[in-house]
């Protein structure tokens, strides 16, 4: 099942008091119609459920949905979905339009995780909803057949860009007894191109947080820009991502340097602008892309020490000798070890103590 890229929502039906509960995570609010949402509207704590509100009653009206019947069929359920292509509020992911994308329906009264996808997708479908893609994978009766799909679905999502497997994927783990379908399990698999322009973004909000000089914010790029390398390496240790490594190294050299040059007010508001902008000038410098990059970004990475942050694995830590001497050809793709962080992240302090002494100094001359 196809994982929708955008803000949780939950919508079920109280028929005692005849209201809708329309929630976003833990955030829940009540409401018979769309005019009993403005009491919300100036509260922060109800921001993103009001606004699933909005477009849920707007998607009753549009779609002529029958209410009645609807109400009837989510007695003691909870529909459970997406809400996606707010302009405002895009992740990674740009979707066409406003819109509720669900996924699973939840019994109140159940033991298990939630109903079945077939009978839940049936569910959706009935009453005119917009669903996530999903397929079956297969059946199995035996763990071994189970694990060797498994490896070629993990490695297909994994290695799978935006464009084609958006965030990723949900695996749902069912048990089947003829007809029924009991749901046991649910894992999350995320392509790795996702979490890389994710990272990038977490990277360029630290660097655009800090209210300081430009000479001293271009100190702190190089420390970020060589935390990003690393740690895409580190994440990508069992599979390579959907382009070269060089190709996302380019993008975020020019993310960075266009957030450093332009002050961009807020990268979480237009990351997704500021990502496809520059994915465009670096797809014309790929047209003919070197994958063979991957392999040599991936042996430069198995030379050095492993960090902290990595899985620390008895047979890894045997095969990793730091006194070994990397070979001239991974020049490009070198990493700081462990200690050059620590020594490039006490500069920075230095210099974060430097400058502001710098400003009470200037402060009491003035």
């Amino acid at each position: 099942m196809s994982k929708a890229n955008g803000e949780n929502c939950q919508i079920s039906y109280i028929s005692k008091i005849d209201s809708w509960v329309i929630a976003s995570k833990n955030v829940s609010l009540l409401a018979k119609g769309k005019n009993d949402l403005d009491s919300y509207k100036d509260q922060t704590r109800f921001y993103f459920a009001h606004l699933i509100g909005i477009t849920w009653f707007d998607l009753l009206n549009s779609r002529k949905i029958c209410q009645k019947t609807l109400k009837e069929d989510l007695k003691n359920k909870t529909m459970v979905g997406e809400y996606c292509g707010n302009p405002k509020h895009v992740h990674l992911i740009n979707y066409q339009q406003t819109d509720l994308q669900f996924y699973a329906l939840v019994d109140h009264n159940s033991l298990n995780t939630c109903i079945s996808p077939s009978e839940a997708f049936a569910f959706f479908k009935k009453h005119g909803f917009t669903i996530v893609s999903m397929k079956e994978i297969g059946e199995f009766d035996n763990f071994n057949d189970l694990k060797t799909c498994l490896k070629i679905v993990f490695s297909s999502v994994a290695q799978s860009s935006i464009e084609d497997d958006g965030e990723g994927s949900v695996l749902y783990f069912a048990e089947k007894n003829g007809e029924k379908e009991k749901v046991l399990s649910l894992c999350k698999l995320k392509t790795l191109e996702y979490s890389i322009f994710r990272k990038l973004r977490e990277k360029l909000k630290t660097l655009n947080s800090q209210n300081y000089s430009v000479h001293f914010k271009k100190d702190k790029l190089e420390f970020l820009f060589q935390r990003f390398k690393k740690e895409t390496g580190i994440l990508c240790q069992d599979f390579h991502p959907a382009r070269s490594f060089s190709y996302y190294f380019k993008i975020a050299e020019k993310c960075f340097s266009e957030v450093l040059e332009k002050q961009i007010e807020s990268i979480q508001d237009n990351y997704l602008g500021l990502l496809t902008k520059v994915r465009k000038i670096v797809d014309q410098e790929y047209k003919e892309e070197d994958k063979e990059d991957n392999d040599e970004f991936m042996n430069a990475e198995k030379k050095e020490e492993i960090t902290e942050e990595k899985i620390k694995r008895p047979e890894d830590n045997e095969e990793h000798d730091e006194t070994k001497e990397r070979d001239d050809k991974n020049d490009n793709f070198k990493k700081n070890d462990k200690e050059t962080l620590k020594t490039k992240e006490f500069q920075y302090e230095n210099n974060e103590k430097k400058v502001a002494n710098q400003y009470d100094e200037e402060k009491e001359r003035k």
